[in-house]
């Protein structure tokens, strides 16, 4: 059988002070902290979104919140094709 192996107090105390200070950040290994990021501007799917969600829960109030999703999402993907379409039209 094989004994584990021994530490003086000092040689654990050393250890000790080592281990907590890499996982606290302070030792020459710590991570780079984080820069705050600043908002971003919302997309047009999200300014879509939030107006047409809007009409549609006032001429709908009764709708659960996910069905209005629903509805505003199957708009955008409409508006998206007949844009596209258009886009397509001119070219040719």
């Amino acid at each position: 059988m094989s004994s584990a192996p021994t530490v003086s107090r000092t040689e654990f105390e050393e250890l000790k002070a080592k281990v907590n200070s890499l996982s606290s950040g302070s030792g020459s290994g710590s991570a780079v902290e984080k820069q705050p990021r600043k908002p971003r501007e919302p997309s047009e799917y999200n300014k879509f979104i939030g107006v047409k969600c809007k009409e549609i829960k006032l001429q709908n109030p009764e709708l659960k919140q996910s069905d209005v999703l629903k509805l505003a999402a199957g708009k955008w993907k409409n508006e998206k094709t007949q844009k596209a379409s258009e886009v397509s039209a001119i070219k040719n």
